[in-house]
């Protein structure tokens, strides 16, 4: 008898080593080597994918593309207006609006790498918001994520918005 019988007490589903042959411990070495996979492979797929979830809202507007904005609109300011004040030459804006520019030339004419994206839009200053559809040049904007450079001039005896987006 053994000793927990002796004291009343049940060994529950206790099985010596020496009654079974020491299979009580079969798969323990599998079964770790599976666990600890499962584990490598989880926290791989964390590593890999969660920063890519996070990147739209981590990524935002790089300072070249800010400098590209800035300089595109300091070069269209200096070629459309009178000694490069806000004061726009008429004949020179029209001829710039109104020019149908070949691929790559309008970026090239602004400064910019060929593989940018610009769209040049004069807006009325007052009420803000109101696009004048005749003075709008360049890549169709969709609200993606790019640098924006806003100048004040004046067209026409006009206030407007003149605004360069490089994305």
């Amino acid at each position: 008898m053994s000793p927990d019988e002796r004291s009343g007490r049940a060994a529950w589903g206790r099985t010596d080593a020496a009654e079974d042959g020491g299979r009580s411990r079969a798969q323990t070495t599998q079964d770790f080597a599976f666990g600890i996979s499962i584990f490598v492979l989880a926290a791989v797929f964390v590593v890999t994918f969660v920063p890519d979830v996070t990147t739209p809202f981590a990524t935002g507007i790089t300072e070249v593309e800010q400098e590209r904005s800035q300089t595109a609109s300091r070069l269209l300011v200096g070629n459309v207006s009178d000694d490069g004040t806000p004061e726009l030459n008429t004949s020179r804006t029209d001829a710039f609006f109104d020019r149908s520019w070949a691929d790559g030339e309008l970026e090239r004419a602004l400064g910019l790498p060929r593989t940018a994206s610009v769209n040049v839009t004069m807006r009325t200053a007052d009420p803000p918001g109101d696009i004048v559809m005749d003075h709008a040049i360049g890549d169709a904007y969709r609200q993606q994520a790019g640098a924006t450079s806003v100048r004040i001039v004046s067209y026409d005896d006009t206030v407007y918005r003149l605004e360069v987006r490089v994305w």
